[in-house]
């Protein structure tokens, strides 16, 4: 009986998949990453919301946090590079610890436009870059910034587009 359950249960989940076409994708963040949030003072987006925006092409600044070969070999679109540090600690920001790059380069990037939508995203969910875009943005006096916390992994296992710039 209970082998029947199981059995019952599985071949439902398949059907499910099947029907929908694609694995439905949904990483969550973790205590500790919705803790970093909290005290950064930025939120959170789901894969169907960032996937609206961009469809429908609203107003916002996506932040690809990954180093720049791996935005070349694929990205979502519409994203613009700008790599930062894979650790959680938000460290002093100078020039000369980020390649000759300094804080001021990262405002430019986003704009002048303190209360636009600024949404970043890194490899995947255990990645910290993300956090990193997102923590420099809000220190920065941008007001509405989120991590996509599934990264670029769960946008490409959705099945939603990416550009590469590697021919």
């Amino acid at each position: 009986m209970i082998i029947e359950r199981r059995l019952l249960a599985i071949f439902g989940m398949l059907i499910l998949v099947g029907c929908a076409g694609k694995p439905p994708v949904v990483t969550e963040p973790t205590a500790e990453q919705l803790q970093q949030a909290e005290q950064a003072g930025y939120g959170f987006i789901r894969l169907p919301e960032l996937a609206k925006f961009i469809h429908t092409r609203d107003n916002m600044i996506l932040i690809d946090a990954r180093p720049e070969p791996e935005f070349r070999r694929g990205h979502i679109l519409g994203s613009t590079n700008f790599l930062f540090p894979d650790r959680s600690e938000l460290e002093p920001w100078s020039a000369a610890s980020h390649g000759g790059i300094d804080p001021s380069t990262y405002a430019r990037q986003l704009g002048a436009d303190l209360g636009i939508r600024v949404v970043v995203y890194a490899e995947n969910a255990a990645s910290r870059r993300g956090h990193q875009a997102a923590a420099w943005a809000r220190k920065l006096g941008y007001k509405d910034i989120r991590r996509f916390i599934g990264g670029l992994a769960d946008w490409q296992a959705a099945g939603e587009e990416t550009r590469s710039l590697v021919p």
